[in-house]
């Protein structure tokens, strides 16, 4: 059945005079398409009486979507009277709508704030070619431009696109959601990044209570590698509109941890609410264990081992208000072996070689680390570290050297985007390089394993060029800056141990 054929049929016989034959046939239709607004707006236009009118509207459910659908058909048979009592009849007042009701009354007149304000409370973009005409009539609406680039961008047009948007900022240049739009065409299309920060941040300047923009602008900072010191301030400085977003949150997180605010960053972690979501499952619970494990090493540094392990200890179990649960098969070998070095230092052998053990179990391979449930790379770092520390130095240096490896091998591997899976989207409007991601991934492997192998090797400082040049193009990337942190007290406490006895033997990490 073709319902717009049935529209057509039922019109025509309508204007030939053959009311009770439309009638006839359109029950006919009904009986087949029976939860059709169009032909039940048509048995009403017929009738005239209010039961076809009541069954007619709570057909369309007050959507503006319906409404312009049905208008959109009218429009094409050039039911110029019927589409403006379909308009008058509806009941939800959107942008569209507006744009319809001017444009057969034939006003032209720029409606801008008012559909604005009415696409705010009922969003509808134009997806059709007869929307697209009914907007180009509105040439000097600012709004209306918005609208027809937001369609071709949606089409991948994107000099009209562009077009349309450059004469909505030149009509109205306080409205801000234009310039985010254009930040994201400058990331994602042109590549002109130190551009889509300079749009974005103009964006966020005439709307500085939108937390989404606000998202994007520290996102674009962090691609461009701003300090997580500089970022931090300036989310801080905004901190009601962070703290409005789990994924603003979590980068927030991130640079309280980095920047050595544990304090302030345990306190949204144990009194916020967390709603995990879609492509960030794992990114607030990883930012609870580095914030414990960070914590641990503060009292490990001070000498305090008892209080580092109950760090430790409650790192293994995930507060409620996360929202998440432990993985199945989550091995925790970096909790587990600073356990043991807690209980080394402490001198209980025992729970020592217990957390020891623990930690190194789990699979002694590495890969692209695509999805949040993924072995984690430094989980073979600690493994090697665990097996020095029980006397198996030449199978640690092996898995190190083999990590090595794996990173120089597959740095220039070309990576493709896989298919949709656990966690695979990152729901972010910007778009990522697979490539870029994959040699920084590389050389976070690299440059951890080549760090551990001077803590191995027993070395008096960090021997890592990859680990120093990763983090200077990625400065926020938290467990390259946590491993750096692990690995540089390991290092301090093989100089005090050496420092107090010259035979290795007795060392009390070997």
């Amino acid at each position: 059945m073709n319902y717009q054929a049935t529209v057509t049929k039922t019109v025509a016989l309508q204007k030939l005079g053959r009311t009770q034959q439309a009638l006839a046939f359109l029950d006919e239709q009904l009986k087949y398409q029976p939860l059709s607004y169009a032909l039940h707006y048509q048995r009403f236009a017929l009738t005239g009486q209010e039961k076809d009118k009541s069954v007619y509207l709570q057909l369309m459910n007050g959507r503006d979507v319906n409404v312009i659908h049905l208008a959109n058909l009218y429009l094409s048979l050039g039911e110029i009277e019927t589409v403006r009592n379909i308009l008058a009849l509806c009941e939800s007042k959107g942008a569209m709508v507006s744009y319809y009701s001017a444009y057969v009354e034939g006003d032209f007149c720029a409606l801008g704030h008012a559909a604005e304000k009415a696409f705010i409370d009922q969003v509808l973009f134009p997806n059709t070619v007869t929307e697209i005409e009914v907007l180009k009539a509105f040439r000097e609406d600012y709004f209306a431009n918005y609208l027809l680039g937001c369609f071709h961008y949606a089409k991948k047009v994107y000099a009209l696109a562009v077009k349309h948007w450059d004469v909505c900022m030149e009509l109205n240049e306080a409205f801000a959601p234009v310039y985010r739009n254009m930040a994201v065409y400058s990331f994602n299309i042109a590549s002109k990044h130190q551009q889509a920060l300079e749009l974005m941040t103009q964006a966020f300047e005439r709307n500085s209570e939108d937390a989404r923009v606000l998202f994007e602008l520290d996102y674009i900072k962090r691609e461009l590698g701003e300090s997580p010191k500089a970022r931090l301030a300036f989310l801080k400085r905004y901190e009601h509109l962070t703290l409005k977003r789990d994924d603003l949150v979590a980068e927030y997180l991130n640079l309280l941890n980095i920047c050595g605010e544990l304090e302030e960053c345990k306190h949204i972690l144990s009194t916020r609410k967390f709603h995990p979501w879609e492509g960030g499952e794992g990114k607030i619970t990883s930012q609870f264990i580095i914030n414990q494990i960070r914590c641990a090493m503060d009292c490990i540094n001070q000498g305090d081992y008892s209080q580092a392990a109950e760090l430790l200890r409650q790192a293994l179990q995930y507060p409620s208000n996360l929202g998440e649960g432990r993985l199945v098969g989550q091995t925790d070998n970096d909790i587990h072996f600073l356990l043991a070095l807690c209980y080394r230092l402490e001198e209980n052998d025992a729970l020592a070689d217990y957390h020891f053990a623990k930690a190194k179990k789990g699979k002694q391979e590495i890969g692209e680390s695509k999805y949040y449930n993924d072995q984690p790379a430094d989980y073979l770092l600690y493994q090697a570290l665990s097996m020095h520390y029980t006397g198996e130095t030449a199978e640690a240096q092996e898995l190190l050297n083999s990590m090595i490896r794996w990173a120089e091998e597959n740095a220039e591997n070309p990576v493709a985007p896989d298919f949709f899976a656990v966690s695979l989207p990152d729901l972010v409007v910007f778009d990522k390089d697979p490539n870029r991601q994959n040699q920084q991934h590389c050389l976070f492997v690299k440059g951890i394993a080549e760090a551990g192998l001077s803590v191995v090797n027993l070395g008096e400082k960090l021997n890592s060029g990859s680990l120093s040049q990763l983090l200077a193009k990625q400065p926020e990337h938290a467990k390259g800056k946590l491993c750096e942190a692990v690995l540089n007290t390991l290092i301090q406490l093989n100089e005090i141990s050496e420092a107090k006895v010259t035979d290795r033997v007795c060392h009390p990490f070997l």
